[in-house]
């Protein structure tokens, strides 16, 4: 699967690269809470900088990725940081994040992966 996990402090860091589906994110996030080394009460980030597919993605399934979020919110204290590198890539996101934000998810997206890790860590 091109998404993997690891634990950086209080935060689960997951890493997206190339393509892959909803289900699969989804399952890949569900995969790091339920590891037993994530810490308790974790901060979520999501770099997605090497990640292949936001061309393709749709409204629906950008929809579909917040409402999980949205849903999953209270296991990472409703905090998420999302890093990219493309322009399309921001833009999409921040739609994802004004959907999951009207969720009570505070999401940012980032371009600097050391600025997102600084933010997650506030508060």
């Amino acid at each position: 699967m091109p998404i993997s996990h690891s634990f950086r402090e209080s935060v689960i860091e997951m890493q997206q690269e190339g393509q892959y589906t909803v289900p699969e994110l989804q399952q890949a996030i569900l995969l790091a809470f339920e590891d037993p080394a994530c810490p308790p009460s974790p901060r979520l980030l999501c770099d997605m900088r090497n990640a292949d597919v936001f061309a393709e993605r749709t409204r629906s399934e950008t929809r579909a990725i917040a409402e999980f979020l949205i849903h999953q919110g209270p296991r990472f204290g409703g905090k998420l940081a999302m890093v990219v590198s493309s322009d399309l890539a921001f833009g999409l996101l921040r739609q994802g994040a004004v959907d999951t934000e009207e969720g009570g998810v505070n999401a940012v997206v980032f371009r600097d992966l050391q600025e997102a890790r600084a933010w997650i860590r506030e508060g």
